[in-house]
Formats: C-alpha cells, sequence, structure tokens
C-alpha cells in the first residue's frame, strides 16, 4: 500500500468511526449530536476518499449500506397493527351484510 493510500485508509477508518457512531445517535438512539449537514460532509469526505482508494472500501462501510436500525418508538408492533385491524375490517363486512338484510341479496 502507497503512503498516501495508507494515510487515505486510516482517515477513512477515522470516518468509519465517526460515521458508525453518530448514525446510531441518530437512528437508534433518536439523540444526534451532530446535525445533517455535519453528518452529510462526514460522508461526503469517506466517499471521496473510497473513489480516490477503492481497493479500502470494506462492506461495513457507512457508504455500502442505507441507515441504521430504526429507532424502537417508530416501528409499529406489525403483530398487533395487524390484529388491531383484522378484526374491525371483519366486523364491518359481517355488519354490512348483516344490516343489509335479505332484500339487499
Amino acid at each position: 500500500m502507497s503512503p498516501a493510500a495508507g494515510s487515505a485508509a486510516q482517515r477513512a477508518a477515522q470516518l468509519h468511526e465517526q460515521l458508525h457512531y453518530h448514525g446510531h445517535r441518530y437512528y437508534v438512539l433518536d439523540d444526534p449530536e451532530i446535525g445533517d449537514d455535519d453528518y452529510d460532509a462526514l460522508i461526503d469526505e469517506l466517499r471521496a476518499i473510497e473513489d480516490a482508494h477503492p481497493e479500502i472500501v470494506t462492506p461495513d462501510s457507512p457508504t455500502q449500506r442505507v441507515g441504521g436500525e430504526p429507532v424502537g418508538s417508530l416501528v409499529p408492533d406489525y403483530n398487533a397493527a395487524l390484529a388491531a385491524q383484522a378484526v374491525p375490517e371483519w366486523q364491518l363486512t359481517l355488519d354490512a351484510e348483516v344490516n343489509a338484510g335479505p332484500a339487499a341479496m
């Protein structure tokens, strides 16, 4: 690895660490420490380094994925939502059929 690539790899590793940290604070904890512009500047710097030195791109790079784990309060409980919606929908169908009576059939 050339000295320039070594230096780039060190900076990329620093950016990985910073971006993972800030992504976790933003997506999981819902408590960001930096604004979107600052985060975007870090990711843009990492992209520029990786574009110049593709040999240092790793699968866990923040440039290779989108987002993080969503905040628990923003993720609905799918089964609870399904159960809550399924009963009223079936009930509405039954009510409509029963209330229509024999004349509507």
